[in-house]
């Protein structure tokens, strides 16, 4: 369920209800891959998290000032992370909630 209202600056904002999405079926939606990154995203989450990684999937790239950036979601046995690279970073979803458009 959708609906829509405005933030502090008056904007219109769309608002998505509904719970996070299984991980078993995170994969039907994810069309494009990248084996090679997927299995160093997981190392570098296993590792820095010492938690079991359940699903990986690349949400978007961008260019800023010449330097390509990654955003990863990682779902694990305990927790959903961000990763961030150009170094790459960790960082809990609960404590950044971020609807990437």
């Amino acid at each position: 369920m959708d609906s829509e209202k405005r933030n502090e600056v008056g904007e219109k904002e769309r608002v998505m209800f509904s719970g996070p999405m299984p991980v078993s079926e995170i994969g039907r939606y994810n069309q494009v891959r990248d084996p090679d990154s997927e299995v160093e995203i997981t190392r570098y989450v296993e590792i820095e998290a010492q938690e079991s990684v359940q699903h990986v999937e690349k949400i978007r790239s961008d260019f800023i000032v010449g330097q390509k950036y990654e955003v990863w979601n990682v779902i694990t046995d305990k927790k959903r992370w961000w990763v961030i690279t150009n170094l790459t970073n960790l960082y809990p979803q609960d404590y950044f909630r971020v609807l990437i458009s």
